[in-house]
């Protein structure tokens, strides 16, 4: 299953990277994240590891992800396994003063999960629209 969204924030790429590039802060714009906590040491980057609780569905899941690409003001991608695999892929873009942002989310789901592929995958593109969406709203209300 793969979904992609985007959105067009007006704020620098920079400013941009600096939320997006810190799983902590996703619980203030995306609605399916509780808690984010980094559980390596050093600074954010490649092989930065995290805890997290998310609801999907109504559930309440916990897991573990890792920071699979860290390329400063351009690229951030996460990936998890829980409640099955998932890889998360966030492009920024400088446009005229402002910045585009493409999320691509890739996931294998299992069980009842892939039954429900297609109800999923048009539950998790209009969750992941949303939440760029809130990212937008606050980023430019510069409450982010």
């Amino acid at each position: 299953m793969q979904v992609e969204v985007s959105t067009m924030i007006k704020r620098s790429v920079g400013d941009v990277f600096a939320v997006l590039g810190d799983p902590e802060a996703s619980p203030r714009w995306s609605s399916g994240m509780q808690t984010v906590t980094k559980t390596s040491d050093g600074p954010i980057g490649v092989g930065s590891t995290y805890t997290s609780t998310a609801k999907l569905l109504g559930r309440q899941l916990g897991g573990a992800s890792e920071v699979t690409a860290f390329d400063a003001d351009r690229r951030f991608a996460v990936k998890g396994t829980v409640p099955f695999p998932v890889a998360m892929t966030w492009v920024l873009e400088p446009v005229d003063g402002s910045t585009r942002v493409v999320q691509t989310i890739e996931a294998e789901p299992g069980g009842l999960f892939k039954l429900a592929q297609p109800l999923l995958a048009t539950m998790v593109k209009r969750q992941a629209q949303s939440d760029l969406e809130t990212l937008r709203d606050l980023m430019e209300a510069d409450a982010l």
